[in-house]
């Protein structure tokens, strides 16, 4: 299976470190840079709704996070980016 670069969207060399994400290290900066931006911006957002009930509640701001979401999703498929990376469910050991 081809890996791709998280950030162009462009295949990783068959050289790369098994770990590797992206192509180069301009690649990564934009990416870290980027979630940087979108971590700012949700944490406000969600600090509001959760330590300012009224405001969040008239301002709607669960749905307006799930739109800026959304558009960032957008604006990401657009530029052949991946979006977040995915989170792996580690296994459960269920207790005897």
């Amino acid at each position: 299976m081809t890996r791709i670069c998280f950030e162009t969207g462009k295949p990783l060399p068959e050289t790369a470190q098994p770990s590797a994400r992206f192509i180069d290290a301009d690649a990564r900066q934009a990416w870290n840079n980027r979630r940087k931006v979108r971590g700012a911006q949700l944490y406000d957002m969600f600090m509001a709704y959760r330590y300012q009930r009224g405001v969040g509640k008239t301002l709607k701001l669960f749905s307006l996070m799930c739109k800026v979401a959304a558009g960032w999703r957008a604006e990401d498929k657009a530029a052949n980016r991946t979006t977040f990376e995915p989170l792996v469910v580690p296994p459960t050991t269920e207790h005897l």
